[in-house]
């Protein structure tokens, strides 16, 4: 009986340990997922109270409406920055401290270097490896567009005091390996950021000084390329604006600009930017499938080439006022 009695018990006793290590591993791990749990809202916390002012709707569209306002704030600083560049190149324009100081150009304590080529068509994604390459590489910042219907792509650098001809090579041994039909020149390195034309005229590439006649005739042969071009580009835009994977880097490649070329050239030739009109279209092509049919509003957000739900309500709301909903309830008292 006291051999059976001991069993009993050290059975027993087994089985309550067993359950006592099983509940307190339980213990642990729920500890453990409410402490991940904090750390990784409290980030997410923190930053919707710094943008959470009067701002209606949850915090995951708090966050998101503030990551869109600084992502156009970013954008339209980029596009200011080239505005700028590009006009010291083509024109001379002089570019004031302030200036310098707003777009953050004041830290560099290196010279300046404009390369321009041609038959250099660079997509996006080009664009974006050897900037960054370039930065890793030699610590040089550099900035590629195109100058519109003018067949000339230029690559500004703001490079080290003892670059030397490092950034020169790596640019003519990168466009060998990728576009061997490129043609690519230096310009004379400068020290001044106003100084960039002076660069820019000595790769050669302008030709030689025109007479005011001839000039005339060839902006007014750019002019119409670029009007001719902007036709294009509206016309495709009419045509796909449904397209879900429709996008400003898409559009650029199709039609063998840079981002920064499409953006003035649509603010140049409509009075609206891109995202702007695309997002204009979809509204308005919204409205009439809200009226004139009774598809869901989330058939209608696919169809629009918005799929994510919360997304176009945020978009459609922020256009027509109201939420899809309520903008069809309202047309159909």
């Amino acid at each position: 009986f006291l051999h059976e009695w001991n069993k009993a018990v050290l059975v027993g006793s087994k089985r309550f340990c067993m359950q006592f290590v099983i509940s307190g591993s339980i213990l642990v791990l729920l500890m453990l997922l409410v402490i991940l749990i904090y750390i990784n809202y409290k980030p997410i916390y923190a930053l919707m109270h710094k943008v959470l002012t009067h701002t209606e709707g949850s915090e995951l569209t708090t966050i998101s409406t503030a990551i869109d306002s600084m992502t156009n704030e970013l954008n339209e600083l980029n596009l200011l920055l080239k505005d700028y560049l590009l006009e010291n190149i083509l024109r001379g324009r002089p570019i004031n401290e302030t200036l310098t100081n707003r777009l953050g150009l004041t830290k560099h304590s290196g010279d300046y270097r404009v390369y321009a080529g041609t038959n250099i068509s660079l997509n996006t994604e080009e664009r974006t490896t050897l900037t960054e390459a370039l930065l890793s590489r030699f610590f040089v910042i550099s900035f590629i567009t195109d100058i519109l219907m003018q067949d000339i792509s230029v690559i500004i650098c703001l490079i080290p005091k003892n670059d030397g001809t490092q950034t020169t090579e790596y640019l003519g041994t990168w466009l060998n390996e990728n576009h061997p039909e490129a043609v690519l020149k230096a310009g004379c390195v400068v020290d001044s950021i106003n100084h960039l034309r002076e660069s820019y005229l000595a790769c050669g590439v302008t030709g030689k000084k025109d007479g005011q006649k001839r000039q005339d005739v060839r902006n007014a042969q750019a002019a119409e390329k670029t009007a001719q071009m902007a036709q294009e580009i509206l016309k495709y835009l009419q045509e796909n604006f449904c397209d879900p994977s429709l996008s400003q880097t898409s559009i650029a490649d199709q039609f063998h600009i840079s981002t920064y070329t499409l953006s003035r050239l649509f603010k140049d030739q409509f009075g609206i930017g891109f995202t702007e009109f695309i997002t204009s279209q979809r509204v308005e092509y919204a409205k009439r499938l809200l009226l004139t049919t009774n598809l869901p509003v989330g058939e209608i957000a696919v169809q629009v080439g918005l799929p994510n739900l919360n997304y176009f309500s945020r978009v459609f709301k922020a256009s027509a006022g109201v939420s899809p909903t309520k903008y069809r309830a309202s047309q159909n008292v």
